[in-house]
C-alpha cells in the first residue's frame, strides 16, 4: 500500500486575496539586476493574511518618481539609503488581478498626501526629521525582516 492511497486534495485555509486597498509591511529588500541588466530593488511585502507580494523599482527613466512614491507610501525619509531601516515599515497599496496572468498583484502604491505635503515642506525648510542623522550607504545587497507580519491600525498614519 502506498502512502498516497486515499489521498484527497483539500483546501488548506489560506484566505483569498480581495481586490482593493491592503496594508503591507516591508519584509525584505534585495538589490538585483533586471532582465535588461538594469539595477533594481526587489521589495518583498506581506499583508495581514500573510500573502506575499513583490514590488520592483528599476533604475531608469522613472526611477526617481517611483522611489519617491515608495518613500511617501511607507513614510521613509528621502535620504534613507540604508535599506535595513526600511524593514517593518507599513504602507498601503491597491491590489488587483494582473491582466497578463490572472494573479493578484500591486497595481499602485497609496500615498497619504498630507504626509507627502509635510515631508516636501520640511525638506524645503531644511527641517527634515532625520537631518541630524545622515545615513551612509551600505554595501549589503539583501536584508530580511524577522518581524511577524501582524500590524495594527496604529502602525499606519491613515
Amino acid at each position: 500500500m502506498s502512502i498516497f492511497s486515499g489521498y484527497q486534495p483539500k483546501e488548506y485555509g489560506m484566505p483569498e486575496i480581495e481586490k482593493g486597498e491592503h496594508k503591507l509591511k516591508i519584509m525584505s529588500v534585495v538589490n538585483k539586476l533586471s532582465a535588461n541588466n538594469n539595477e533594481m530593488l526587489e521589495i518583498k511585502l506581506i499583508n495581514n493574511d500573510r500573502h506575499e507580494f513583490r514590488f520592483y523599482i528599476v533604475k531608469g527613466d522613472y526611477f526617481d518618481q517611483n522611489l519617491t512614491r515608495f518613500f511617501d507610501c511607507f513614510r521613509i525619509d528621502y535620504n534613507s539609503t540604508d535599506i535595513r531601516a526600511w524593514l517593518g515599515k507599513v504602507g498601503k497599496a491597491y491590489i488587483d488581478k494582473n491582466k497578463d496572468n490572472d494573479f493578484m498583484g500591486i497595481k499602485w502604491l497609496i500615498v497619504d498626501y498630507q504626509t507627502k505635503y509635510n515631508k516636501s515642506y520640511n525638506a524645503q525648510q531644511g527641517n527634515s526629521q532625520h537631518q541630524s542623522k545622515k545615513e551612509e550607504p551600505k554595501n549589503d545587497d539583501h536584508f530580511d525582516a524577522a518581524n511577524e507580519a501582524t500590524f495594527d491600525d496604529d502602525d499606519i498614519p491613515f
